[in-house]
């Protein structure tokens, strides 16, 4: 009698147990889900406000197709070589225990900035070069203004540990 109430216990214990484990699984699914879709969707709408140059800027400077073409290979260029100064920086920290110079790093990307704008320069005319700058520091105090946790910044999460370390610090 008494082994029958263990066995119906441990039976009992058991099938409670893969049950949870089945519920908590499929929450985890479920909430993956939604992440990848919301992932997804944030995707799309920066690749629609990264667009450059801005149907807002194309119509301020009255820029004609050539010059929309050129500052958009301008733009990809100056994203080309950022991205790999950026990869550079990574390999560097990956291989060094040492983080690298910020302030070298600042001074590069800086200078790269420089480039970019001359070229954009050689593009515009006087006033459009004039109006072109007025827009960028727009878009710079706005996006300075902007609260903690929209577009870059804070790109929320709370408490998660940074610079993608896991565990206790």
């Amino acid at each position: 009698m008494k082994t029958k109430l263990i066995l119906s216990t441990l039976a009992l214990a058991f099938t409670i147990g893969i049950s949870a484990q089945e519920t908590t699984t499929n929450t985890k699914s479920r909430q993956n889900v939604k992440a990848k879709d919301k992932t997804e969707q944030t995707q799309d709408d920066k690749k629609q406000k990264r667009e450059f140059p801005s149907a807002e800027m194309i119509k301020e400077l009255s820029l004609s197709d050539k010059q929309i073409e050129q500052m958009k290979a301008v733009r990809k260029d100056h994203t080309e070589k950022m991205e790999k100064l950026r990869k550079e920086r990574e390999k560097n920290r990956e291989e060094q225990s040492e983080r690298p110079d910020r302030e070298e790093m600042r001074k590069q990307m800086d200078k790269m900035r420089t480039e970019q704008e001359a070229e954009y320069k050689k593009i515009l005319s006087e006033e459009q070069f004039k109006k072109f700058r007025e827009i960028q520091e727009k878009e710079r105090k706005e996006r300075r203004d902007r609260p903690q946790g929209e577009g870059r910044g804070n790109r929320g999460g709370g408490d998660r540990p940074r610079g993608g370390q896991s565990g206790n610090r």
